[in-house]
């Protein structure tokens, strides 16, 4: 060979191997480190990495799931991503996600993860402990496989992530579902819009109403006293004291009771009430005159309605919110039959028991028609 051929040879070898170097290489690995945690960056449940929603759909769904965290404590987690490798699998991903953000509250495990990863045309829904006897496996799959992957064959990404989450929080928070069903007040336009983006201005509707009452209420409260009459009870929602009580009889401030006072106040359903979570009392009594009334006319007792709503009830015999609410699923539900829901009630301070079995509607196919 000439030295000149040699030469060539070298040159071609060369530039294929820059050609290799510039133009071949490997694609990015993703780790659940490169996936920004929603809740700390920006307070919100969505990452979508893949780009697969629209910013005006993003929001709305971070406004559905903060509605439903704030109503049930339920946590949904929505994430997309190009690709998982070098994840062996989109299961495996999504569970090593699920554990390292710690989605859904501690003492109830009640998180819910879907993933959707774009290039490895996989979807995959992670349930926390405290949910897999609402969203058993079967139902899950059932839900993937006849309610979002039918959009998602023809790229309707928005449609099929809006139906797989409006079944799963069906299953999960039925009560809040319900609240959303808001009448349609624009069918000519409402007729236009996909069945997802129905949806999401029915929840933006229903945002604006709760504003707006919120606010309404926050200013009349900041306004007006609240008064409270001295040997009766009063109840409101949240973690504690939210505003001074004013004596209805003398119209002068009430001071609050210490801890001790309150305790020989309560009776045992009611210590049972906040031994398990379900209540916060707080005593208040009259400074004034009041004082001379006997010592249970004087304190007026206020309660604070905390937890999960669906999780405590009130018993019927103790009269307090001292049962147990816990719920089972049967039997799944699939697009062809209906499953069976077993409502368990047990009250913590007496020997109430009381179950019921329930239909759970079947699942709704929106496969597109040919």
């Amino acid at each position: 060979m000439s030295l000149k051929h040699a030469l060539q040879k070298c040159w071609v070898i060369g530039l294929g191997l820059l050609f290799l170097l510039l133009f071949n290489q490997p694609a990015i690995a993703l780790t659940i480190d490169d996936v920004p945690n929603p809740r700390i960056t920006y307070g919100g449940w969505v990452v979508d990495q893949a780009q697969l929603f629209p910013s005006e759909v993003e929001q709305q769904f971070n406004q559905i799931l903060t509605q439903v965290e704030q109503a049930t404590g339920e946590e949904v987690a929505i994430v997309t991503v190009s690709r998982v490798a070098p994840a062996p699998s989109v299961e495996q991903f999504a569970t090593q996600l699920f554990n390292r953000w710690g989605i859904g509250k501690r003492d109830r495990n009640n998180g819910l993860l879907i993933l959707i990863s774009k290039g490895d045309r996989r979807i995959e829904i992670k349930t926390g402990s405290g949910l897999t006897t609402l969203l058993p496996n079967a139902t899950v799959k059932d839900i993937i496989d006849n309610l979002m992957v039918p959009h998602f064959r023809e790229a309707e990404f928005v449609e099929g992530t809006f139906a797989g989450l409006e079944a799963l929080l069906r299953m999960t928070v039925p009560d809040v579902m319900s609240q959303l069903e808001l009448s349609e007040p624009n069918e000519s336009l409402l007729s236009r819009l996909s069945p997802g983006s129905r949806f999401f201005l029915k929840v933006s509707l229903s945002v604006i109403v709760v504003a707006l009452g919120a606010l309404i209420v926050g200013l009349t409260r900041f306004l007006l006293p609240t008064f409270a009459k001295p040997g009766e009870r009063s109840q409101r929602s949240g973690d504690g004291r939210d505003c001074q009580l004013t004596c209805t009889q003398c119209r002068l401030q009430m001071q609050q009771v210490d801890e001790a006072t309150l305790q020989a106040a309560l009776t045992e359903p009611q210590k049972v009430a906040q031994t398990i979570g379900s209540s916060i009392f707080e005593g208040w009594r009259c400074p004034s005159h009041c004082k001379q009334l006997t010592p249970p006319q004087t304190l007026h007792l206020r309660e604070y309605i905390r937890g999960d709503r669906y999780q405590f009830q009130v018993c019927p015999h103790c009269q307090e919110r001292t049962v147990i609410q816990t719920f089972e699923v049967l039997q799944a539900p699939t697009v062809v039959r209906p499953g069976t829901l077993l409502t368990q009630q047990e009250c913590q301070a007496c020997d109430f028991y009381e179950e019921e079995e329930s239909e759970i509607p079947k699942l709704v196919h929106e496969g597109k028609s040919s």
